[in-house]
């Protein structure tokens, strides 16, 4: 999987920045879009949301100062195979929220070299435990909620949004009184992220990075399936939306095919945005029809 910092990725990460920055009655750029944001926002940077021995999980907060039981929450999560990058690294990628006066959560959580699989899931599951717990004290609403990510954080957004509340990783957060239940989006905004890892770890679509983030935990193919979020699919899952390049040669498209037709199987509004391109590696136009879709999902989604 490419991260954020690769050029292709970032060529689309500014291409989709300046589409929100678009003017809907003129379809031009304007300086307007973009200029209330840095008056308009409480940014809280580096929050901490969990402890763990020799490391604590930081997430950034930016809020609307005037946000209202109306304002949308967006929880991201960033790419990089469970091996690379960072929150800061794919801020841009919030923006044509931030140019919606959306609250965003941008989380960071452990990587293969902190900790091997499962630790970033539990990270993630724990990020979202402490936002229901500390919603009301920063007003931020979890009514319209969203998770999103791209690449490997598409997937973290599919495993967090689906897991059961069951699970033993939901609890991985230690005694803190800190965390309230489990919050549930109303959809997910899954960027060409991994629907089932254990394909990814071995045979014809094995890709080094995820193979990395598993290395040698013990039944490593039986705890892929445990985070595979296609093994989750129920009915009472939120809604799903996927973007995906139909050439992506790190996450199959066939991946999210599968997934999608798990998803109509059980009754749960979904659609899949397929797009002409591989990993990320969107035209401007592609990136435009992309991001149109993702919002023309949200709102009916919120509206129903």
């Amino acid at each position: 999987m490419r991260i954020i910092g690769s050029m292709r990725l970032s060529c689309a990460a500014a291409f989709i920045v300046l589409t929100a920055a678009c003017s809907h009655a003129a379809n031009t750029l304007s300086d307007q879009a973009f200029a209330s944001i840095p008056f308009d926002y409480e940014i809280l940077p580096n929050v901490t949301y969990v402890h763990r021995a020799g490391w604590e999980g930081k997430l950034d907060l930016y809020l609307p100062t005037n946000r209202t039981a109306a304002t949308p929450t967006l929880v991201w999560f960033h790419g990089g195979g469970w091996t690379r990058s960072s929150k800061e690294q794919e801020l841009l990628y919030v923006l044509p929220y931030l140019n919606r006066r959306w609250s965003v959560i941008n989380v960071e959580y452990r990587l293969a070299d902190v900790a091997k699989a499962p630790a970033a899931v539990s990270d993630g599951l724990c990020a979202m435990r402490w936002l229901a717990k500390h919603a009301q004290e920063y007003k931020v609403q979890l009514v319209k909620l969203v998770v999103s990510g791209i690449s490997a954080g598409g997937g973290m957004a599919l495993i967090v949004g689906t897991m059961p509340a069951s699970s033993p990783l939901v609890r991985d957060c230690g005694p803190d009184p800190e965390f309230g239940e489990l919050p549930v989006p109303v959809v997910i905004v899954n960027w060409f992220g991994p629907s089932n890892l254990s394909d990814l770890i071995d045979g014809p679509h094995r890709q080094t990075q995820v193979a990395a983030w598993f290395g040698n935990v013990a039944d490593r193919k039986a705890v892929a399936n445990a985070l595979s979020p296609v093994m989750y699919i129920r009915s009472r899952v939120p809604a799903v939306i996927t973007v995906h390049g139909e050439r992506d040669e790190d996450v199959p498209y066939a991946q999210s095919v599968a997934l999608h037709h798990v998803l109509d199987r059980v009754g749960t509004p979904n659609q899949l945005v397929r797009i002409a391109a591989g990993h990320g590696d969107f035209t401007p136009a592609q990136a435009s029809y992309a991001y149109g879709k993702v919002f023309g999902y949200i709102n009916e989604a919120f509206n129903k």
